[in-house]
This record gives structure tokens, sequence and C-alpha cells, in this order.
């Protein structure tokens, strides 16, 4: 065969013009019969070769085939086509001239016979010259592959599946001429939403129908009949409850649903599930909740029958609207039969629902007083604080703005002199900001003897007063937190009077708003430092409690055959089949670097059965189909993950170029052939490597690129939880926000910034500022806090975040309460003299917590604790307005909670109390200040003894829900800080430990 003169000809021709130059045979000197003497007379040798035009067609085309030699005549030559697989015919049987199936002659002319191929096979081509007997002994061979597809056929298995398992494909194509085509196919799935492609292979995570069908790659040819693939629900991992209206309004019902999930959230039918309610205040009926009380609730869809701890229980939060004013309450402090001229009065109006639900936000109209003058409402407060300058009977008309129909009258009378003193500003239960100056404004009367004593904080201030008895008095130092006023005035006829206010500072408030959540954010509210050991530990035993060891348990289940194509590469002559792949189990080493991480994964005993089929149209014109099998002692692929946090405080992860390197590879390869065919041992290297890092980038690379994006942002939290009562209150439901606000990953480890807010529904008819901040205790100079890094996890949380937690629950109505001795448990009274106590609290100010108080220490502060108290003491019926100023030492401690570490604020001891008795009914026979007296040394002292240990409040320390990131992970698998640290620093709460 040759596309060329022969071989043997070409060569002969050579050889004989060489020797023919150097003289033939007869050695130097010999004569030359000159030009003669050049010509090889020597007769050509007889025989006959195959020449064809061209060695690789696709179906349908033609080739020339040129007979060429000597000693046969041209005319009588036939052609001798076979395939190349077919049994060798008998030595002694002549050539047979007939064409088989697939091959036809189309012409014959000078050039030579045209042979069309219609079958993909390959073909050996022989000249035969009948008359000579003469055959060409080494045929030409002609490679025949498809032409393109014209029809695809597709098989799938399974056919049926759940929802994260694979299907594997099985396509087949033909041409127009029947002929098979096994490669370039791809699969074409719909819907292809949840549709993972591999090769030919496609994880589901849906669960619906599917149409699965083979596609020729990069063209539109598709098969038309696919094959249906059902994708089942996998188990159940999550159960979310929805409802149906929310929120609603008191009195009315929504409708909760129930969903089972599996982990890729499609819903799982048959569990049987029902409805934990978390309040006693709702009544299910079915499916249908309803209550009369306002208020945010958690409704959790939960088991029947299962342990609860095996899924992730999502809940929803019910919000409970007040319905349309009905009435309107007044208040009035001080609550007096009657009252005395230049005395405040201070009125609180709550509007209330049919189901007596406070209507916090409901603005009041113009206060309309008859007669119109002789009282003055204060400038600062006009619809409720009051200075009564007249004797008279007054009844003052509060009327709701938007609902002018609800309205309620307050008959006040004054009469005879009232006290010699009355603060206008600050008023009770302020909240100021600005600059760290408040001016004191207050009124003195004395008609008769005049005022020989006033004092501010200590100070005297009598040069302060003007002519109508008011005066002002610059207050200073003003401090962050709660500040305590105490003025004291006394007259000519040693009559003495004294009153305080509490009121709070801070340049810096945070607003309450469920509907503008951002404004409330604490930038710097949680700080986290996640050290090496986060990263990698070094231990990968199971539960994970590290980014490496969840990196395997991914690894661990992936079907890592499947994401290699197959074909794997079609290259030269060959096209490179797989079988049988087989491989240890996977193992990781992620190691940090500035701005991201380092990731190693290591797949031992590495090894498949390889099939190398040869279509000789490369290199060498002979090749046959080679198998064999590949083995690695392991594979070791090498990426760097980059990891930042864009504008928008997203946490990204992206996978860079992989290194793979393929050790103690071994390439067995069947037969003598294996050891000659070096250039496909290469080929063969080459293939795995390229396929192992396609699979890691692609596939690997992407997951973990999630796993690590979703577990950084596992820090961002979104949720609600139930406040239970205190003593007589009412629940409330607080919720936090956390969102990454910056990101920085270093060798030592990765530094996280979280802003961070709680916030609740409002349930009192306060308007402070916000949430107080710390601003630094007023420094302009105070250090940075530096997050500590010398153990496995430190977190840090700011005082900002801890106010807003104290006053979410203050301003979800749980501190307003009211009290009984019932509510006092174990506590005797009797034994004080105490009987048939009904104490109502109204905190005009939250509690907040501060440590510019006191350097070193932290302070739990309460200002204008308005207090009514009903009892009989000393079997005298007694009835109470106070208010409390307060300073109490705290403490922060980790406690053990229902789900998990919380930090706890417990109170050690109330150093500051400051109570004034502002009305006392007037038929009980002790003096106020008397009482007071009598209460502090036989009641108050002795309870106050008691609070030393009272846990305040928890917040709990947020784990992480492993199983919510990898699906083959049992639900309730959870990341969790085992506590070795507590400290406080520079208004931060730092706790370190290790990860669990």
């Amino acid at each position: 065969m040759r596309r060329l003169p022969s071989l043997l000809t070409a060569v002969s021709l050579v050889f004989g013009l060489h020797l023919a130059a150097c003289g033939g045979g007869d050695g130097p000197g010999a004569f030359d019969d000159g030009p003669q003497g050049d010509l090889d007379t020597a007769p050509p040798v007889p025989g006959i070769d195959t020449v064809v035009s061209t060695t690789a067609i696709k179906a349908g085309g033609e080739i020339t085939v040129q007979c060429v030699g000597y000693g046969f005549d041209p005319q009588g030559v036939r052609l001798i086509v076979r395939s190349q697989d077919a049994p060798e015919p008998p030595e002694d049987a002549l050539p047979d001239p007939t064409l088989p199936d697939g091959v036809t002659q189309t012409a014959r002319n000078l050039n030579g016979t045209i042979l069309r191929f219609t079958k993909a096979d390959r073909f050996l081509v022989a000249c035969y010259s009948p008359d000579a007997q003469m055959l060409d002994d080494s045929p030409a061979r002609v490679v025949v592959s498809p032409a393109t597809a014209v029809a695809i056929d597709t098989e799938v298995d399974p056919h049926e599946l759940k929802a994260g398992g694979r299907i594997n494909l099985t396509c087949t194509a033909t041409d127009v001429y029947g002929n098979l085509i096994t490669s370039g196919l791809v699969p074409s799935i719909t819907p292809s939403q949840g549709v993972a492609v591999s090769g030919l292979s496609a994880q589901m995570t849906v669960a619906g129908t599917y149409a699965v069908a083979c596609a020729l790659a990069d063209t539109a040819i598709v098969d038309q009949t696919p094959e249906s693939v059902t994708v089942l629900p996998n188990l159940p991992k999550k159960i979310v409850t929805r409802l149906t209206p929310n929120p609603i309004e008191a009195g009315d019902a929504t409708t909760v649903t129930c969903a089972a999930l599996d982990f890729y959230d499609n819903p799982v039918k048959d569990l049987p599930l029902s409805v934990y309610l978390s309040s006693p205040l709702l009544t299910l009926a079915g499916r249908s909740i309803s209550t009369t009380t306002a208020g945010v609730y958690s409704i959790k869809c939960v088991p029947q029958s299962e342990d609860w701890s095996l899924f992730q229980l999502i809940p929803a939060n019910l919000t409970v609207l007040a319905g349309r004013p009905v009435s309107l309450e007044l208040r009035p402090v001080p609550k007096k039969p009657y009252y005395g001229r230049n005395e405040t009065l201070r009125v609180t109006a709550e509007a209330h629902d049919a189901y007596g639900n406070l209507i916090a936000d409901a603005e009041l109209a113009p206060v309309t007083m008859v007669p119109s003058t002789g009282i003055k409402p204060v400038d600062t407060n006009p619809t409720g604080m009051f200075l009564l300058q007249e004797e008279g009977l007054y009844r003052l008309t509060f009327r709701l703005k938007a609902w002018p129909d609800i309205y309620a009258d307050l008959d006040i009378v004054v009469e005879g002199t009232g006290p010699l003193l009355s603060i206008l500003f600050p008023e009770r239960g302020a909240t100021l900001t600005g600059k760290p100056s408040v001016t004191l404004r207050g009124n003195v009367a004395d008609d008769e003897t005049g005022i020989e004593v006033l004092t501010v904080n200590g100070i005297d201030a009598r040069n302060f007063v003007k002519s109508d008895g008011t005066f002002t008095f610059l207050l200073t130092p003003i401090k962050q937190g709660l500040n305590t006023v105490k003025v004291v005035v006394q007259n000519g006829a040693g009559l003495k009077t004294e009153t305080g206010v509490g009121f709070y500072y801070s340049p810096v408030y945070y607003p309450n708003h469920r509907n503008d959540v951002a404004a409330g954010l604490v930038q710097q509210g949680v700080r986290a430092f996640l050290g090496r050991d986060f990263v990698d530990d070094g231990d990968h035993s199971l539960p994970p409690d590290d980014l490496a060891t969840i990196i395997e348990v991914l690894l661990t289940s992936l079907d890592i055959g499947a994401l290699i194509p197959n074909p794997v590469a079609e290259a030269g002559p060959y096209t490179v089949l797989l079988s049988n792949l087989r491989f240890g189990k996977p193992t990781t080493q992620v190691r940090l670097f500035n701005g991201g991480i380092n990731v190693r994964i290591t797949i031992p005993n590495f090894s498949v059965n390889v099939k190398a089929e040869g279509t000789c149209n490369f290199i060498i014109d002979w090749c046959p189909d080679v198998s064999g099998r590949v083995s690695s002692s392991n594979i070791m692929a090498i990426t760097d993950v980059l990891i930042w946090m864009d504008g928008n405080g997203q946490i990204h992860a992206r996978t860079q170029q992989v290194q793979v390197q393929l050790a103690g590879l071994n390439v067995e390869l069947d037969g003598l052939l294996g050891t000659l065919l070096g250039w496909l041992i290469d080929l063969l290297v080459n293939t795995f490597t390229n396929a192992i890092e396609q699979a890691v980038e692609d596939q690997i690379g992407s997951l973990i690129d999630e796993t690590i994006t979703d577990l950084l942002n596992q820090f961002e939290i979104d949720e609600t939880f139930e406040i239970p009562p205190i003593l007589g209150g009412k629940p409330s439901a607080v919720s936090l926000l956390t969102k990454p606000s910056h990101l920085a990953v270093e060798p030592e480890g990765i530094w996280l910034d979280m802003a961070g807010t709680l916030y609740a529904k409002k349930a009192v008819a306060r308007n402070p500022l916000g949430s107080i901040g710390r601003a630094a205790c007023l420094a302009t100079n105070e250090a940075p806090f530096e997050l500590p890094w010398n153990s496995e996890v430190s977190l840090a949380a700011h005082d900002d975040l801890l106010n807003q937690a104290l006053f979410a629950v203050w301003w979800g109505g749980t501190l307003n309460m009211t009290i009984t001795a019932e509510d006092l448990g174990d506590t005797d009274l009797t034994s004080y003299g105490v009987e048939n106590l009904n104490v109502d609290l109204d905190f005009l100010l939250p509690p907040i917590l501060t440590d510019c108080a006191v350097p070193g220490k932290i302070q739990l502060q309460v200002g204008d604790l308005y207090v009514e108290a009903t009892l009989d003491f000393l079997s005298n019926p007694l009835e109470l307005g106070l208010f409390i100023q307060a300073a109490a030492d705290a403490s922060l401690a980790v406690v053990e909670g229902d789900e998990g570490p919380e930090i706890a604020i417990t109170l050690d001891g109330i150093p500051v109390l400051d109570i004034e008795i502002i009305s006392i009914n007037p038929d009980f026979p002790l003096e106020k200040e008397v009482l007071m007296d009598l209460l502090r040394s036989q009641l108050i002292n002795d309870l106050l003894a008691d609070v030393a240990g009272t846990e305040l409040i928890s917040v709990a320390i947020p784990a992480i829900d492993l199983s919510s990131l990898v699906a083959d992970l049992p639900p309730g698998t959870n990341l969790s800080i085992d506590v070795s640290k507590l400290y406080r620093e520079l208004g931060f709460t730092v706790i370190q430990g290790k990860l669990k």
C-alpha cells in the first residue's frame, strides 16, 4: 500500500542510483563506459501496489484507488475490500472481489477506481490482478468514521431516584447510513433546575419528572424521544411552618401549614406533624390559630412521634396587631385626690382596643381644659405634663387625634399650697443627646417666708432663682448612661422639700423600628476570630469541628467517577474509555494565607480500567486497540480559594486554578505492544491529570466554594425568640439580626466583624430616642479594642448590642408588670408586716448596661422606675406612688441554656438606690418620710440582700447547624463553642474557647 510510489520501488531506485553514482560494483578506477554505463538496464521486478487518495473519511465519502506496479494488465485489475476485523481468508482460496456491505464502486477512469463507503469501519483495500495472479500483500487501510448524527437514542439508569442522587446516561447515535456514534454526546435534561451535569452523569436535587435525552455537543441535534426520570424527595430534614395571613389583628385567626422538606427543600409527604404553641395565650382549633392578645408569637411545626432533634425546625413568627382603639385610659402621676398650687402633674394616656391591647403609637390631639386658664401644659410635653398654677376644679379632656370619638376626661382639684419645688426639665424618663450639657429648669414657691436653701446635687443654687420663682442650673458633669438629679429646697419656716429625676444621656442612640431594622445596626456589634484550628485542627473524626473535616465529608459522599467524562479523551487515533473506577477515602489539609485558604485534597489508591480504541489516523498507519489499567498511589489536587466580602456585606469564595499531581502513577497496557506505545502512556497521564483537575475545579471546587460561603454566612443571623414572662409580666418576642461588615483572612486566622441589632414590637407608651450607645464613655482618646487571637475561637459582643437586648425586652412590654405576693414565690412578706401586696411597675426607661460609671466594673442602671403599690402595712391600708433610681453591680457568666451556652447577666448587689415617695393615701397614719425610714429598715434592706445572684437575662451564643450545609450529616449536628474564658474589655464582652 502506498500513497506515493511503493516503498520497495523507491528504495530500490534510490539504492540503484546511489550505486551507479559510485561506479557500480567494480570498485575504484573501473573503466567508464560513458553515459550508457549510467543506465539501470535490469528489468523491473514484477509486483502490484495499492495507492489510496486518503486513509480516513466519513461515511458517505469516496476515495480514489490506484493500482501501480509491473507485470500485470492494468485493465484487468480488481479491488479486494474487506473489513479489517473480518476473518482472514484461507491461504489457498482465491481473492473474492465481491465488495462488502457499505462499499460500492461508483466509477473507474484514468485516475483510478472510485469507492464509496457508507459503513463506519476499518477496511483493508488491496489491488488484485487475476491474470497475473498478483495480490498486494500490504493492503491500504481506510478508516471510515460515522457521518453527522441524524438519530440519537438514550438509555438512562436509574429511571427513579431520590433527590441528591445521580443518573447515568448511555448515549448512542446513528448517521443517515445507520452507523453507530458513541462520542461527542452530552445530556440534555428538561427542566434544568436542580440538575448538575458532569460527563454523561447528572445529579438531580429537585423532585419532579424530567425528560432526559442525549444530544450532540455544540449542535441542536437531540433525541426526540427522551427517557422519563422521576426524582422523589429524600428523607425529611426540615420542618417548615407557614402562616396565612400574617400579621393579623387581635381576635382574628391565621391558618398554619406544616411542611416537611428534605435537604434540598423538596416537600416530603406522610410524615405526621403537629403544631407546638409556645404561648398559652394562643388557641389552636384544627389548623386555625387565634388570640386576643397583641404581640409576636413563635409558631413551630414539629413531628408527632419522631425526636425533634433529628430535624431542623423552622418556625414562623405570628405578629398580632392591636385592633381599632375603643377606649382611652388615663394614668395621672402622682395619683391624688387633690393637688396643690405649683405642683407638676404627669399624665399617661393609653389607647386600648376591644381586648385591652395597648395601641402604643396612638397620637393625642391637643388637650382641652375647662376652665382654660390655671393649668399650663409644659412646653417639652404639652399632652403629658402640666404645671398646676391656680386653685380650682379642672376638667382635662384627652382625645385621640386619628379617632376623635375616643376620648377620656380627667378631673383635677387644685387647692391650697403645693410643694415648694417642681422640676420642669428634664422631665421624668428623659433620654437626652447632643452636647454633654443639660440645663435643669424648675420652679420654687414660698409666698410667706421665702427660700433660704436651694441645692442641686449638693451645690448652692439660690442665686439662680428669678423673681417669678423659676430657676435654671447647668448640670455638670454629664455622664454616659444614668444621671440623677437631687434638688433640695427649704423655706424660712424650716419646711424642707426634696425631689429628683433620672435621665439617660449619650451622643449615640439606636432606633428600634421593625420596619427599618438597618437603622438600628451596631456596626461592630459582634466580632469574631476563627483561628487555624477552626480551619484545620488535624483531627478529622466525626462529628466535624473544622472546615477541613466538612470538606472531607463532602468529598467522601461524591461519586468522583461520575465527575470524569467517559470517553475521557479523544486524541490522535485513540478514544480512551474508562470502567471500574476505584479509590480510597479522600483526605484534606487546609492552610490559611493572606486573602484565602490553600486546600490539599489527597485521593489514595486510585485505579481505573482503560481501553484505548485506535482509529489509525494519527502518527502511524497501524494502531491496534489497547486495554489495561491506570493506577496511582495517590492523586493530590492543590488549589487556592480566595475569600472576600463585597460592598453589600456578602461573603464570597472562589477556587483558583487547580494543580494535580499523580504520585506513583502506573500505566499497564496488555501485551508486548504496551511497551512500544510510550506516546499512548503520555496521553493517558496527561488525560487523567487534566480530567481530574477539571473535575476538582468544576465540581469539587464549586462545593468547596459553596461550603465556605455558607459556613461564614452562618454568622448572618435573622431569627426571633420568645422572652418568657418575668414574675407577673407578659411574654414578648425579640428579633436578632447580624450581618457581616468586615472580613479579613490572614495566616493566623479569619477576622469577621458583624453589624447587629436586636429589636421588638413596641408595647409601651413611651418614645425614647432609642437604645443607648456607649460612645466610648465620652472619651476622645479611648484605645481601639483588639480582638485576641490566642485561642481557637474568640467572640466579642459590644455593650451597645447587649443594651439593645435589654431595650427590646422593655420595648416589648415584658418589664411593665403587676406583681403580687404569689409571684414572689418563697419570699414571705408577712414577717415584714406586709399583706395583700399588689405592685404595678412602669419602667419609664429601659434598664441599661454600662462600664462607664465605675471604670473596670459593669453596672446595670435604671432611671425613673415608677411604682404604684397597694398593700396592708402594719395592718393599715397603704397606697403608694414612688419613683426609683437605681444602679446595680452586675457580672457576666456563661450558663447552659436549653439549646446551648448563653451569656447571663446576674445582679450582684445594688449600691445605689434612691426611692422618692410622691404620693401616699391621706388616711395613712405615718408621714412619708417616717414611712420611708421604716420601709428601709424593715423591708428594703433585707430584700436588697436577697437580690445578690439574681439572673436578669441571658443571651444565647449562636451555634452553627452543619446539617444545613452538608446533606449527609445527621440533623442537629452543630458547631458550638466550648468556652474557656469570659472577660470584659473596652465595652466588649469577650468569650474564648474551642469548637466542639
